[in-house]
């Protein structure tokens, strides 16, 4: 069977390197070491496996010991215990080797012809699992866990390599054999860094050279897009889209476009909730700042216990989060995935829309660099004094944004005098937004956010 082409940079070209340097670290003889990936929906979790499987069968020397096998979670349809995945994980070698697999009649059958069958060709097998809280479910048998977990510890044939959304119990809980087990690699939002070297790569990969123009010319648009929606890995593709099909195209429908390629997923996970639940996450993701459960009990018309319990389901399922600086009675709530949240906003109502269109229209306004470099003249040696008053005036509103609403308030009033040219105006109304903590949309805090974001792309390198 021929090898596999690997993917293009991964976006997460560090980790996978890392990953395959435990591969290669797995020798004979030893205990081997397995990994689990924890990360939410749409972090690259299912992208890093295949990466992984990849990158293993187009280098020589592990495609000649490693045979990577990866099972998503759709695999686990029909598996009740250990015989039935050992039956299941035979199937998938079998059809790799081009072989045929037969069933076995109990658990110890079926591990044995999986290792028989390795055996046979001088292979190894990585298994790469999607899901393990999934398959942790689907394991009938209490003691499935113990066997499971001493095979692993004793075997070197058979690394595992797994991704669960968050820490499941079978991994968290210290009574539970596959408590500390694994090396965890949390896969978080990705930094600025990384999204552009992840699209310069698949544009690269591609012979597309006039995403890769886009890359370079037009920074801000990808900056919107990643610090309105996240940053996290599905980001990567549907960026890539935008930017090929939408040349020059305008911020709103940039970000609609990019949460048009998620609706599906966002549909789902919508429909999956139970009524009540949905009632809580509306009022969570409509008001967009961090909520506490007293003020979710106002607007609900329900006991604050009652809403507590539905908080605590929507944490379980991932769909909400608690936010930092609260606690006890004065935890507050989020949307866990902004571009989920964000999505929502869209869809739930008129008003809803005009406010997400709002904020992207002031994102726009923070990440245009260009401008906002020939407004504070950096690079201008030969500058008017007009123009360096303006840049001595626009480096102390950006001093101001991470600050108080007041210097904040005063920093745009002065580059607004200052400005001879009038060509900061836009900014100035922006930070004078920022400013406002009565602003009726509640959007202050949300731009003091994107300010700091923004203020090292405004300032220059």
């Amino acid at each position: 069977m021929s090898r596999a082409t690997p993917e293009p940079p991964s976006a997460r070209q560090k980790t996978l390197d890392e990953v395959l340097r435990v591969v290669r670290g797995n020798r004979r003889g030893k205990p081997l070491q397995h990994l689990l990936f924890v990360g939410p929906r749409g972090a690259g979790k299912t992208t890093m496996l295949h990466a992984i499987a990849a990158s293993i069968d187009a280098e020589r020397t592990l495609h000649r010991d490693w045979i990577p096998l990866v099972l998503p979670e759709e695999a686990y349809c029909g598996i009740a215990d250990l015989a039935d995945l050992w039956t299941r994980l035979d199937e998938w070698l079998a059809d790799r080797l081009g072989e045929t697999a037969t069933a076995a009649p109990d658990e110890t059958a079926a591990q044995a012809a999986f290792l028989a069958r390795l055996e046979a060709h001088g292979r190894r097998a990585v298994i790469l699992l999607e899901g393990l809280g999934e398959l942790f479910d689907a394991l009938s048998d209490a003691s499935a866990e113990h066997r499971l977990r001493a095979l692993l510890m004793d075997d070197d044939r058979v690394m595992l390599v797994a991704s669960a959304d968050r820490y499941v119990a079978a991994v968290a809980s210290v009574d539970r054999p596959f408590f500390d087990f694994f090396r965890v690699f949390p896969l978080r939002n990705l930094e600025r860094s990384e999204v552009f070297a992840a699209l310069r790569g698949r544009a690269a990969a591609r012979g597309e050279t006039a995403v890769a123009r886009a890359v370079e010319r037009e920074p801000e648009r990808i900056d919107v897009l990643r610090v309105l929606t996240g940053g996290e890995a599905w980001l990567i593709p549907a960026v890539h889209e935008v930017l090929r099909e939408r040349p020059g195209g305008d911020p709103l429908g940039d970000l609609e476009h990019v949460l048009g390629t998620a609706s599906p997923r966002f549909g789902d996970r919508l429909r999956a909730l139970s009524v009540e639940q949905r009632r809580v996450f509306d009022r969570v993701a409509r008001h967009l700042e961090p909520v506490t459960v007293g003020e979710l009990a106002g607007v609900l018309r329900r006991p604050s216990n009652q809403v507590s319990t539905y908080l605590g389901r929507l944490v379980d399922a991932g769909v909400v989060e608690e936010a930092s600086g609260g606690s006890g009675a004065r935890k507050r709530y989020q949307v866990a995935d902004r571009a989920f949240g964000l999505w929502y906003l869209a869809r739930s109502s008129p008003a809803g829309r005009r406010r997400l269109a709002r904020l992207v229209a002031i994102a726009a306004t923070l990440f245009e660099v260009p401008k906002r470099r020939r407004n504070a003249g950096l690079a201008a040696a030969d500058a008017e004094p007009a123009q360096r008053e303006a840049a001595d005036a626009t480096r102390s509103l950006l001093a101001a944004a991470g600050r108080d609403a007041g210097a904040l308030a005063r920093s745009a009033e002065e580059l607004a005098a200052r400005d001879a040219t009038g060509e900061s105006a836009e900014l100035c109304a922006v930070a004078r937004a920022m400013a406002d903590p009565a602003r009726e949309d509640g959007l202050a805090p949300e731009l003091r956010a994107l300010a700091r974001e923004a203020r090292s792309r405004w300032l220059g390198p």
